[in-house]
Order: C-alpha cells, then structure tokens, then sequence
C-alpha cells in the first residue's frame, strides 16, 4: 500500500442530528474518502463559511497520532489541535476509526453507507444515519446498489444524486 502524506485534505461538514449541530471531518486522500472524525459542532468552533481544511498528521512513536485540522485563508487561518481529543466521545471516536479503518483498507464507500443504513431500529437522526447522509456525497453515480431491487418493478438500483433510484422505472428512495 502507498504510504499516507502526513497531510490530507478535507472536507467539513456541518450537519445536525436531534436539532443539535455536528461536524463532520472526511479526510480524502487521491480524492476519495480515506478518514472520518466528527462529534457535536458546540464542541469544536468552525464557522459554517467554512467547507475545506487540511488534517495535519502529526505522528507518535509510543501513543496514537495526532491530528490537528487547519482551515481557513493564509491571513485567516486558524489551527485546531488534537483534533480527536476536541470531539471527545470514546463511542463516536471509536465508530469513526472503524470507518476510517474500513476506508483505508478498499470498503468501497457505497458498502459502508448501506451497513449505515440498515440500522432499523436506530432512528432516522442517529450519528451512523449522519455519517451515511455524509458519505453518500462521496459515491460514484451510477454506482449499483448492492442486494437492492425497485419496490415499484424488481429493477436493479444505482445511485443517482446520493439517492438510490431505479433507471427503469424512475422510482427513488432518499435517506
């Protein structure tokens, strides 16, 4: 495998779940998903202004990695360090280093948002139900739903806009 940059570029998003404000942090590397952070938005100050940063890994030889996110203009800029300490919540950190693990290793990322998904007796707010609306960003058009057939016409599924859709018929399910 290509060793990592120590620095990875990526993608703020601003999001809510339960009417409360998230952050989520979606590294990318060769301009895929490669790294997933997050954790309530009151926690860490980002204006909504800002869509883009950089993951600055800063490596250890006997404790974990630390990250810090820089973003912001070279006037402006701000740096946030330990990154992962600032969402504090052993549960969502370990979710997230999961996915990331998931990600660096090949899961395709349509994979992931489906498992994500399945969760039926999560509400439809959940972190696991977020991070999929965030990810889904990040899956090819015309990808092919996997095990997924058209409630309208027994048709494959692709996914078209982050929706799942039916190229048949025109059925759609988002969520």
């Amino acid at each position: 495998a290509p060793k990592r940059p120590q620095d990875l570029e990526c993608d703020i998003h601003h999001t809510t779940i339960k009417g409360e404000p998230w952050t989520i942090l979606v590294g990318l590397y060769d301009g895929k998903p490669y790294e997933v952070m997050g954790g309530k938005a009151d926690l860490i100050e980002i204006p909504k202004k800002y869509s883009e940063g950089v993951l600055v890994k800063h490596s250890r030889k006997t404790t974990n990695s630390r990250y810090d996110l820089k973003f912001g203009d070279n006037g402006d800029e701000v740096i946030i360090k330990d990154i992962v300490k600032v969402f504090d919540n052993p549960n969502h950190s370990s979710f997230t280093r999961m996915l990331s693990l998931s990600l660096r290793h090949g899961a395709k990322t349509q994979f992931l948002v489906e498992q994500l998904m399945k969760d039926r007796e999560s509400d439809m707010f959940s972190f696991a139900k977020c991070l999929a609306r965030v990810l889904k960003k990040y899956i090819a058009e015309g990808e092919h739903v996997n095990g997924v057939s058209c409630d309208e016409c027994g048709e494959d599924m692709i996914y078209v806009e982050g929706c799942v859709s039916c190229m048949n018929c025109g059925f759609a399910k988002c969520g």
